[in-house]
């Protein structure tokens, strides 16, 4: 018996399904059997496979070549976290509960270069500011994903030495940006 695979699009990536298959009445509707790629992701690039439920069942996949990292199974992958709380920190923490999606932060750090520094050395990823990684993303170092769902509105503050007085300049700029904010 030859099965003709079904050919499914999941969000720009397409997969052959073989099982189940009408013709296969024997095989539980349980047992999915297919056929990926070949495809080759440049850096930070993947499937953007759309939501689908998995009705609490658990996957198993073999491959052959290759590597998949299924959202899923992020739970698994360890994230390197600042040990300070912030907003921008439950952003990330609220996202993942929301989604049901467990958030393995087995390792926080102080600083954010020793964060870097142990994503760099393969001990796990991190959700970072970009502005913190531009010169390790531009050299090669790390790789970047925008993460078009978190996007954070970032609070700056105007700071300067105690012992003065607010410069005219300054002063005027704060006036400004709150009218123009109102």
């Amino acid at each position: 018996m030859i099965i003709t695979p079904r050919e499914r699009d999941l969000g720009g990536f397409s997969v052959r399904r073989v099982l189940p298959s009408p013709g296969m009445a024997m095989v539980g509707p349980w047992i999915f059997f297919d056929h990926m790629g070949p495809v080759l992701f440049q850096p930070g690039q993947g499937i953007d496979v759309r939501p689908h439920p998995h009705i609490n069942l658990a996957t198993v996949t073999y491959l052959f070549e290759g590597e998949i990292l299924h959202r899923d199974s992020l739970g698994n992958e360890v994230v390197i976290a600042h040990n300070i709380a912030s907003p921008y920190r439950q952003i990330v923490l609220d996202a993942f509960q929301k989604h049901r999606v467990m958030l393995n932060m087995a390792i926080e750090m102080p600083t954010v270069e020793t964060i870097k520094k142990l994503v760099e050395s393969q001990m796990g990823v991190a959700f970072v500011p970009r502005m913190c990684v531009q010169s390790e993303v531009a050299s090669g170092q790390l790789v970047e994903v925008p993460v078009r769902e978190l996007q954070v509105a970032r609070k700056i503050h105007l700071v300067y030495p105690a012992r003065r007085h607010l410069p005219h300049a300054a002063q005027s700029f704060l006036e400004l940006v709150k009218t123009a904010g109102q």
